[in-house]
């Protein structure tokens, strides 16, 4: 029977009601061992709330099972998994806990990266809607700049003034148009 329990790719602890590891499979060992003897591995290595929550799944007495994904820390290195506690009531107190878990570390980094990749896009056309405006704003400065100066002597001080006003407008679009 060990040999299939081994086969199983995810992880599997069983404890007893006294939080002892009654077994574990060759993918807990793998993942979890962290050069310490494996059978000293505590429950609080899952999170720090999970006494809280089977004390709550089990009073609300609809839900015998726990799901989440856990950052942890094995050998320095971060993992995420995500686990399934399935616990087994005898006579209405716990006889037994079974979790189960799998490395999803890849999996998590690829949905970060695709969250970042949305935030990247989102800051884009943000960025595209805000030099369209910033443009139409400058077209206005460079086109009644350029209709003054039609209005003026080109000996004029003021023309003198126009012209650096409608240049530096059309170095600002292009750098505009450059973002």
């Amino acid at each position: 029977m060990d040999e299939y329990f081994d086969r199983i790719s995810c992880g599997i602890l069983i404890y007893n009601k006294n939080f002892e590891i009654v077994s574990i499979n060759k993918a807990a060992k793998e993942t979890l061992h962290s050069g310490e003897e494996i059978n000293n591995i505590d429950m609080t290595v899952f999170s720090e709330d999970f006494f809280e929550k089977i004390e709550y799944a089990v009073k609300s007495n609809n839900d015998k099972t726990i799901d989440d994904i856990l950052l942890l820390l094995v050998e320095s290195k971060e993992i995420y998994i995500r686990r399934h506690i399935e616990f087994i009531l005898k006579d209405d107190s716990i006889e037994n806990f079974i979790v189960s878990f799998a490395d999803i570390t890849k999996y998590q980094e690829i949905e970060n990266n695709y969250f970042h990749l949305q935030k990247l896009e989102s800051l884009s056309t943000v960025l595209k809607a805000m030099s369209l405006e910033y443009n139409n704003n400058l077209a206005a400065i460079i086109g009644f700049s350029s209709f003054l100066k039609s209005m003026i002597n080109p000996m004029n001080e003021t023309f003198n003034y126009l012209d650096i006003i409608e240049n530096s407008a059309s170095k600002a679009s292009n750098l505009t148009n450059q973002l």
